[in-house]
């Protein structure tokens, strides 16, 4: 109660800054938009900061009951939040190196490269965390959906490989075959990824794997299955 009290007063003070400013007459848009603008900065970081005391007072009730609420919810839903990340990276990956190709004829390998690097490390993070437990015996997609996964990790891994071996060994630049031949496996781990989204969601919004309705499973999971 006194925490909400403490935030309460918090939020009404930022509230009330926002309404000053917002409301002040002014003659010159511009030199009063010069002028609000640090006052107004500073009103959201009032607000901002009375959410951080909020997020703190919370903790400390949780952590005195011996619960995070948020940890717990982030720690049990890592897979759904990582997956997002290789289907960007790889898609902006593949455009950003197509582009680049058909415009200079050729790919210098330290261009994109962190990249491609995101993308390995999130693929093999999101195949890390697949709640396989909650869909076996629940669904028939989960195979070639995992399969899907495992071999986009791994075509990223060995695109990635391939251009740091490269570049040990003095290279600076893909062209002609290799880089025909690089864009088209690049292409086929955007295949991948997409096939493997394509799955995953139906997983979830057909087969209902991981959801919940009231904080009821609406496709419990089944157990154990070797």
């Amino acid at each position: 109660m006194e925490s909400d009290m403490s935030f309460r007063r918090l939020f009404e003070r930022g509230r009330a800054a926002n309404e000053h400013l917002i409301t002040k007459p002014f003659e010159s848009r511009i030199d009063a938009a010069l002028l609000m603008a640090p006052k107004y900065f500073f009103s959201q970081m009032n607000l901002s900061g009375s959410a951080v005391v909020l997020s703190y007072i919370r903790r400390e009730e949780y952590q005195s009951k011996g619960e995070l609420p948020l940890l717990n919810e982030i720690t049990n839903h890592l897979h759904p939040i990582l997956v997002h990340f290789p289907i960007v990276l790889i898609a902006v990956g593949v455009l950003h190196d197509l582009f680049v190709s058909i415009r200079r004829g050729a790919l210098p390998l330290k261009q994109n490269l962190w990249l491609w690097l995101a993308a390995a490390f999130t693929a093999w993070l999101s195949v890390a965390t697949g709640p396989e437990e909650d869909a076996r015996g629940n669904t028939d997609l989960l195979e070639i959906h995992s399969m899907l996964a495992d071999m986009t990790a791994w075509v990223v891994t060995i695109l990635v490989a391939g251009r740091l071996l490269l570049l040990l060994r003095k290279k600076q630049s893909l062209a002609k075959l290799t880089l025909v031949i690089y864009l088209v496996v690049a292409a086929v781990s955007l295949g991948l990824v997409l096939g493997t989204g394509y799955y995953g969601g139906k997983m979830v919004y057909e087969d209902g794997i991981g959801i919940k309705v009231n904080g009821t499973m609406v496709n419990p999971p089944k157990g154990n299955h070797s």
